[in-house]
């Protein structure tokens, strides 16, 4: 007869894939980097870097236009936040890509309270957790919208959800603001690895920066991770706390 692991196995069977993701990620990214150094990619994404950077806010602009797109069709947001990086580098790609996944989110925002609400309630009711959700962001909703950020719940429905809330807008907007932000810095940063990947042999970096510019990558996930990991502990304290009351 099969047996239920324990909460050892299922933490053991947690961490396994854990790992399993980020060797694969790392693969990935090992893959991207050879393919934007050593093969005719390269020159094409410097291009594409210097065209969108020479376009100044037209190219904000469009990347918005874009992004908005994105969050109302819930495609894959991550993909903006990794273009952020790779178009406009790890500082500017951080300002732009974190404000503007706070800002597009208003519109599914305002589109789930005041248009989709039938279907956003049937897509919440299949979360697991959405009532003590609903429950805990009526009484403390910056709070919880840090926390569901931060703990990496999925951006696109709860862009739409929270608007089913009594949540203000401004509690969305500022926590969704902050607690994306070291997700943003790790994508970012990833999206930035290309460009740099393909300015090998160049003036752009002198060695030591490269060095460091590649090692800031692995500590930046690290603490990304370890900040998702307590969020995760506290949101879980939040709407145990919630549903008991």
């Amino acid at each position: 007869m099969a047996t239920t692991p324990g909460p050892e196995g299922v933490e053991r069977t947690n961490l396994l894939g854990r790992v399993a993701r980020v060797a694969l990620g790392l693969a990935v990214l090992a893959g991207i980097v050879a393919v934007f150094t050593v093969l005719p990619g390269r020159q094409w994404v410097l291009s594409t870097v210097e065209l969108i950077r020479g376009a100044g806010p037209i190219g904000v602009a469009v990347y918005a236009a874009v992004y908005v797109l994105v969050a109302v069709f819930m495609l894959p947001g991550s993909m903006m936040t990794v273009t952020a990086g790779f178009a406009f580098g790890p500082v500017m790609g951080v300002v732009w890509g974190s404000t503007l996944a706070a800002v597009v989110g208003v519109v599914p925002f305002y589109l789930g309270r005041f248009v989709a609400r039938d279907w956003v309630q049937r897509r919440a009711a299949q979360y697991p957790r959405w009532a003590a959700i609903d429950q805990a962001v009526g009484e403390q909703g910056l709070r919880v919208t840090l926390l569901l950020r931060l703990s990496l719940a999925p951006y696109n429905l709860l862009n739409y959800a929270l608007g089913l809330t009594r949540m203000r807008v401004l509690d969305f907007f500022i926590g969704t603001w902050l607690g994306m932000l070291p997700a943003v810095v790790v994508l970012v940063y990833l999206g930035s690895l290309i460009t740099d990947a393909a300015q090998v042999g160049s003036a752009f970096h002198s060695p030591q920066i490269r060095v460091l510019y590649w090692v800031g990558f692995p500590t930046t996930v690290v603490g990304a991770v370890l900040l998702t990991r307590m969020a995760r502990k506290a949101l879980r304290k939040v709407l145990d706390g919630g549903r008991a009351g």
